[in-house]
C-alpha cells in the first residue's frame, strides 16, 4: 500500500509503503486531534484479481470496537442495523 499526500496546487508526496503487516500513522488527523492508522492486513499477488486487504481507522475506533465517537454503536440488543447502527458490531451500552 502507498501512502501520499496531497497539497491544494495537486502536488503529492510519498511518505509511506507499506507491506503486509505495515501500519501507518497520521497524528491529529484533519486537525481532529486524533490520529488516523492504516494497516496492511494481507496482500495476495497470486490471486485473479491482486488485491490488498487494509484497516483504515480512527484512534478509538479499531475494528471491531464499538464507540459513539466512531458512529458504529449499536444501541439495540439484537445490533440489527439501522440508522445510528452498523449490523454487526459490538453493543455497548450507552
Amino acid at each position: 500500500m502507498t501512502v501520499r499526500t496531497q497539497t491544494a496546487q495537486d502536488k503529492s508526496d510519498l511518505v509511506a509503503k507499506l507491506g503486509q503487516g505495515g501500519t501507518h500513522t497520521i497524528s491529529n488527523f484533519d486537525g481532529s486531534g486524533n490520529d488516523l492508522f492504516s494497516t496492511v492486513n494481507q496482500i495476495d499477488n497470486t490471486a485473479t484479481q491482486p488485491y490488498a486487504a487494509v484497516d483504515i481507522y480512527l484512534a478509538g475506533c479499531q475494528p471491531g470496537t464499538c464507540a459513539p465517537s466512531c458512529n458504529s454503536c449499536c444501541s439495540s440488543a439484537d445490533n440489527s442495523g439501522g440508522d445510528s447502527c452498523v449490523a454487526g458490531t459490538q453493543l455497548v451500552q450507552l
